[in-house]
């Protein structure tokens, strides 16, 4: 899945653009995704990884993997999954993330 991310050190009003979100440089991004399948371990990487790519405003892409966070809320039981980003230049953020599976 592509979103994008709207890095502004002051605020902005971008046009009607529903995947955008706007994040203070050097502040931290955090979605949940919801994965329904079930896994022996989901806390083993060797089984299952949540992998994300940032793209910045320049071009220059980086790597992240997701955590299991079972209900959302910490528990060991669910399908809620997290991964967090701090973006380090002003503007206009891309970002994917995928299964390994």
């Amino acid at each position: 899945m592509r979103y994008s991310l709207l890095l502004a050190v002051i605020f902005f009003f971008p046009l009607a653009v529903s995947a955008q979100t706007q994040v203070g440089l050097y502040d931290i991004f955090e979605r949940s995704v919801t994965n329904t399948k079930s896994y022996s371990n989901p806390f083993d990487y060797r089984v299952i990884e949540l992998k994300t790519k940032f793209t910045s405003p320049s071009g220059t892409s980086y790597d992240f993997f997701g955590f299991f966070d079972g209900n959302g809320a910490g528990g060991q039981s669910g399908n809620v999954w997290k991964f967090r980003f701090m973006p380090t230049e002003v503007g206009s953020w891309n970002y994917t993330w995928s299964w390994s599976d």
